[in-house]
């Protein structure tokens, strides 16, 4: 996993929703991790569907895999000194 964002569209809240979402928790679930309330997930899941041109759960997987979002570990996840190494 890398922690550097790959797509210059969203930025780094959204990358976290992103990350949070494809690791399959709700939104309720992503709002308590990121002490958000539920409804501005919502409408910043929104904002990332439109952007990603998706219109459900499944596209939303598919083009965060295709386009290699998937791989994105945001930086606060790492353990304390500690980096990640692509090869």
């Amino acid at each position: 996993m890398t922690h550097r964002q790959t797509d210059k569209r969203f930025n780094q809240r959204e990358c976290e929703i992103i990350f949070f979402t494809l690791q399959r928790l709700s939104r309720k679930e992503v709002a308590r991790k990121l002490n958000l309330s539920y409804r501005t997930i919502e409408n910043k899941l929104q904002s990332i569907y439109e952007k990603a041109g998706v219109q459900n759960g499944q596209q939303f997987i598919d083009y965060f895999c295709t386009s290699g979002m998937n791989q994105y570990l945001p930086p606060e996840l790492l353990p304390s000194g500690r980096h990640v190494i692509s090869v």
